[in-house]
């Protein structure tokens, strides 16, 4: 008993650990990244968006509502090489899942005044669709 007091009277003092300190972060990595030529200026996310004839009957086909087209246009992920230069406005793809869970891609014309909607596609699922 004595042999067991003494051996723990002489075992020396441990701190207790430190709790983990969070990395630092670079000033680099609280930056956002540079984004592409194309997507250089994101405004076209938030001009007015207008719904052409053909996008409109495509959101029909496929049933998408306007609030999915503008949760894509506002959250969706941007698809540079999707995007097209040579039209009038260019054009950018958007994918990403609706609120209802519909695997989609959208573009939309990326013009002065406005944002159009190009077109709606479901990417998993194949619709009749007669837009013409």
């Amino acid at each position: 008993m004595v042999w067991f007091w003494l051996s723990c009277a002489l075992q020396p003092e441990v701190p207790p650990a430190a709790p983990p300190q969070a990395p630092l972060l670079d000033p680099a990595q609280l930056r956002r990244p540079e984004p592409k030529a194309a997507d250089a200026d994101e405004a076209w996310r938030t001009r007015p968006l207008r719904f052409t004839h053909h996008g409109r009957c495509r959101m029909r086909c496929r049933k998408f509502d306007q609030v999915e087209v503008r949760q894509l246009l506002e959250e969706g992920r941007w698809v540079p090489e999707r995007t097209r230069l040579d039209g009038r406005c260019p054009s950018h793809a958007v994918e990403g899942v609706t609120r209802d869970g519909q695997n989609a891609r959208m573009v939309f014309a990326a013009c002065e005044t406005e944002t159009r909607l190009v077109t709606a596609i479901d990417l998993d699922t194949e619709h009749a669709c007669n837009c013409d």
